[in-house]
């Protein structure tokens, strides 16, 4: 995918600037110090700019592995994962509360890779409690469902329930 993915930090946790670069070092192939490198793994690749700041972009981002580093970055860093034209996305439900309003309402839960992916291509949906003070993530696919996303969802105080589709009776059948 060829849009960009902006990694930002919100609120008033402070951090390391260098944590990125030493999380990302093993697969830039291409480091400079004047911020740009290029990260290969062994399905893709992306161009990355602002190493050794307090904002990155990933861009011409290729493959799959590539959104698992994306993940891994942020949570090494507390960074929320901004792709262009999609929601924000956080690694942990407690930076929900650090992203600004307009971010917070549409923002998503990641865990990895897969969800990230799931978030970009559109697959991946918000769910808000009642009382919009928790958010989690609900998979559209049928792929992404299973015991994997069911531990996640209890991890994040989610209850499950099955949900049935309503019973409608064909056009045309009496």
């Amino acid at each position: 995918m060829s849009f960009d993915v902006f990694l930002q930090r919100f609120g008033a946790r402070l951090g390391d600037a260098g944590v990125a670069r030493r999380v990302l070092a093993p697969l830039l192939v291409t480091p400079s110090d004047d911020g740009f490198g290029v990260v290969r793994t062994r399905d893709g690749e992306a161009d990355v700019y602002g190493l050794g700041t307090d904002t990155l972009m990933f861009t011409h981002a290729s493959g799959r592995q590539i959104w698992q580093v994306v993940v891994d970055v942020a949570q090494a860093t507390g960074y929320a994962i901004m792709p262009v034209g999609c929601p924000t996305c956080v690694t942990r439900l407690e930076h929900l509360a650090d992203l600004p309003d307009e971010l917070r309402s549409l923002a998503l839960v990641v865990l990895n890779g897969d969800d990230l992916l799931a978030a970009v291509t559109g697959r991946l949906i918000n769910l808000a409690s009642a009382r919009g003070a928790r958010a989690a993530t609900l998979p559209r696919t049928a792929a992404m469902r299973g015991r994997r996303f069911a531990d996640a969802m209890c991890a994040l105080g989610w209850s499950l329930m099955e949900v049935r589709p309503a019973t409608r009776t064909p056009p045309g059948v009496r």
